[in-house]
C-alpha cells in the first residue's frame, strides 16, 4: 500500500474534495482501500455536465438538411439522452455523503419524464445543496415539436433552506412556484432564470437575501408588471423578448449598484438611476434618445445591439457628461450613420475622468471621428480598444471569423484610418499607443 492510502480517513476526504466528479469517482479503482471513499466523502461538486455532447450533435445538425440524416440524429440524439440519465441515475445512487455543495445537470433532457429530474433534486435538497443548476437547452426537430417541458419541482416535498445560487436555464416554471421558492429559500443569494416562458400575470420577486438577479423571459402574452423588492439586491439583468408587453417595476432596490436591461424599460428605471455604479443598455434604436439626468456614482457605461444616427450620438455623449466619475464606456453597434450634425451639439463635453472607451462592430469610414472625439475630450483616456468583428457574430465563429480574409482586410483599413488621423495633427499624435485594434 502507497503512503497516501495510509493516510486517515479526514485527510483524504479533503483530498478527494478537490477532484471532479470523475477524477473522484476514479480514484476507487486505486486500491481496495480508496474503494468506498469518493462516494461518502465527495460533497464538492456533482457536475453533469454534458454540453459537449449536445453542442457536437447540435453542430452535426446544423450542417445537414435532408430530413432522413436529421430523424438518424434525433434517434442517436435519444440514445445520447438514455445514456446520460442512467449516469446521473447511477452517481446519485452510489453516492452516500450527507451534503452536496454544488449540483449541475447541463443535458438536453426533452421527454425525460418530470419524476426521473425530480428525484435528483430531491436528492440535492435533501443533502443541503447550495448551489443548484440546471440547463436542458434543447436542439433538433423535437425541440420545436414536443410540449413535454420539464417543470420546476411539481413537487412539493423540497426544501431549499441551504440553497445560495438557483440557475435554470430553458426550465418551465409557474410563477406561482417562483415566488413560493423565494419564501422557501431563506439564503438565496442568487437567481438566474433564463429562456423561460411566463405564463400571464403579473410577476412578484420580494426577497431579503437576493443579491443577484437574472430574468430573461422568452415570451409574455398580455401586459404585466414584473415588481422585484430586495433590500439586498445588488446586481439585476432583465431582458424579455416582448418587453412591449411587460414593464419592471423596481419597488424597493436601495443597495441596486449593475442594472443591464433593453431600452423599453429605461423609462421605468429613471428614479434608481442615481444609485448605479454600472449600467448596460441593450437594444437602442437609431431613434431612441437618452435623456440627461443626475449619474453621481455611475463609473462604467455599455450600449448593446445599437443603432446610432446624430441624434441619438448626441443624446447619448451628453447623458455620458451628467457622470463626473466615469471611467468605461463601451458601444456595440450594428450600424451607425452619422453626419456633421452631431458634433455641433456635442460642442463643450468634457469626460474629466475617462480612461478605457471600447468600440466593438466598428465600421471604418464612420467611427473614426468618434475616436478623434473621445481622445480631444477625454484627458486622462489611457486607452481606445476598436474590435472590428461585427457585433451579432460576438460569440458565434467569432474565433474563425477573427482569420478570415475579410475581418483582415477591415482591419488593415483600420490601422490605416487611424494612422492617417494621427498625422492630421500635432495634438494626438502623442496618443498613437492608446489605440488597441483586435
Amino acid at each position: 500500500m502507497d503512503r497516501i492510502s495510509e493516510l486517515p480517513d479526514d485527510v483524504l476526504a479533503i483530498i478527494i474534495s478537490c477532484l471532479t466528479l470523475k477524477q473522484a469517482a476514479a480514484t476507487s479503482l486505486i486500491s481496495t482501500r480508496w474503494r468506498n471513499l469518493w462516494n461518502k466523502h465527495y460533497s464538492s461538486f456533482l457536475d453533469f455536465d454534458g454540453s459537449t455532447i449536445v453542442d457536437g450533435l447540435r453542430s452535426q445538425y446544423m450542417d445537414v438538411f435532408d430530413s432522413l440524416t436529421k430523424d438518424y440524429l434525433d434517434d442517436v440524439s435519444e440514445i445520447r439522452r438514455v445514456n446520460f440519465v442512467a449516469w446521473v441515475n447511477r452517481v446519485l445512487q452510489a453516492h452516500h455523503c450527507a451534503t452536496i455543495q454544488r449540483f449541475r445537470v447541463i443535458f438536453d433532457l426533452m421527454d425525460v419524464p418530470d419524476h426521473v429530474i425530480n428525484e435528483w433534486i430531491q436528492i440535492a435538497a435533501s443533502k443541503n445543496v447550495q448551489c443548484l443548476e440546471l440547463d436542458f437547452s434543447c436542439f433538433g426537430t423535437r425541440c420545436l415539436s414536443s410540449t413535454n417541458s420539464y417543470s420546476f419541482l411539481s413537487c412539493s416535498n423540497c426544501h431549499f433552506r441551504s440553497l445560495k445560487t438557483l440557475s435554470l436555464n430553458n426550465v418551465g416554471i409557474s410563477k406561482e412556484r417562483l415566488e413560493s421558492l423565494l419564501d422557501e429559500s431563506p439564503n438565496l443569494e442568487e437567481l438566474n432564470v433564463t429562456r423561460y416562458s411566463l405564463p400571464t400575470g403579473n410577476l412578484k420577486i420580494y426577497s431579503r437575501s437576493l443579491k443577484r438577479l437574472t430574468i430573461e423571459l422568452q415570451n409574455d402574452f398580455e401586459l404585466a408588471d414584473h415588481n422585484i423588492s430586495a433590500p439586498n439586491l445588488l446586481s439585476l439583468t432583465y431582458y424579455s423578448w416582448y418587453s412591449h408587453k411587460s414593464k419592471l417595476v423596481l419597488e424597493y432596490v436601495p443597495k441596486l449598484n449593475y442594472l443591464d436591461i433593453d431600452c423599453y424599460q429605461w423609462c421605468h428605471v429613471q428614479s434608481h438611476l442615481s444609485q448605479l455604479q454600472e449600467i448596460l443598455l441593450n437594444k437602442p434604436s437609431d431613434d431612441f434618445v437618452i435623456n440627461e439626468t443626475e449619474l453621481p456614482n455611475l463609473k462604467k457605461f455599455t450600449l448593446k445591439n445599437c443603432k446610432i444616427n446624430d441624434a441619438s450620438f448626441s443624446s447619448f455623449v451628453a447623458f455620458l457628461q451628467s457622470a463626473p466619475l466615469l471611467e468605461n464606456v463601451t458601444i456595440e453597434t450594428w450600424y451607425i450613420k452619422l453626419t456633421d450634425a452631431w458634433r455641433n451639439a456635442t460642442e463643450g463635453h468634457c469626460y474629466r475622468n475617462l480612461k478605457s472607451v471600447k468600440f466593438v462592430g466598428y465600421e471604418v469610414e464612420t467611427d473614426i471621428e468618434i475616436i478623434r472625439f473621445f481622445l480631444s475630450r477625454a484627458p486622462l483616456l489611457e486607452k481606445i480598444i476598436i474590435d472590428t468583428i461585427p457585433q451579432y457574430m460576438m460569440g458565434y465563429n467569432e474565433i474563425y471569423y477573427r482569420e478570415s480574409s475579410g475581418n483582415l482586410e477591415i482591419r488593415e483599413r483600420t490601422l490605416n484610418c487611424i494612422y492617417k488621423l494621427m498625422h492630421r495633427g500635432s495634438d494626438i499624435t502623442r496618443d498613437y499607443n492608446k489605440i488597441v485594434v483586435l
